[in-house]
């Protein structure tokens, strides 16, 4: 940020010394060199101060369980992928993955990596609706998901 304002003041002076300067004749030329200068500072001001880490491959999947079925997610290519989420309901959800069953209090969160050629199941096996929030990265290809009813 330091560096913009002092590119800022330099611009300023230099702006300066060009309205000082007998060969300028062209009020038109100053207004126009004075405005680019402003627009560039603003672009880089602009630039600087929005510039955030962008999550790449990111799926936010906020859903509604019904009651007695299973949400299931996969990969089209079957390639691993991380998934990170809440259980945002009063609902116990229980996570099945193919190594692993894990039971969600309500309001607890979850952050699993899910090897390649699995899937990982939410289920919601209680008398009400359940809802989820995930958020899905690291995949390489389309996410594929389904909902069942529990057997």
């Amino acid at each position: 940020m330091e560096k913009y304002f002092v590119l800022f003041l330099y611009l300023s002076e230099k702006l300066n010394l060009l309205s000082k300067n007998p060969y300028m004749k062209s009020v038109t030329i100053l207004k126009s060199v004075k405005l680019m200068a402003c627009l560039t500072l603003t672009l880089l001001l602009t630039n600087c101060a929005t510039k955030k880490d962008i999550e790449v491959n990111v799926l936010q999947i906020n859903k509604i369980i019904p009651k007695n079925n299973v949400f299931i997610i996969s990969t089209e290519d079957n390639q691993p992928f991380s998934i990170r989420g809440k259980n945002v309901s009063s609902q116990l959800i229980v996570l099945e993955t193919p190594s692993s069953k894990i039971t969600l209090e309500p309001k607890q969160d979850f952050d699993l990596v899910i090897s390649a050629n699995s899937n990982i199941k939410v289920k919601n096996s209680s008398d009400k609706d359940a809802r989820v929030n995930m958020r899905i990265k690291d995949h390489t290809s389309k996410i594929i998901s389904s909902l069942e009813e529990i057997k």
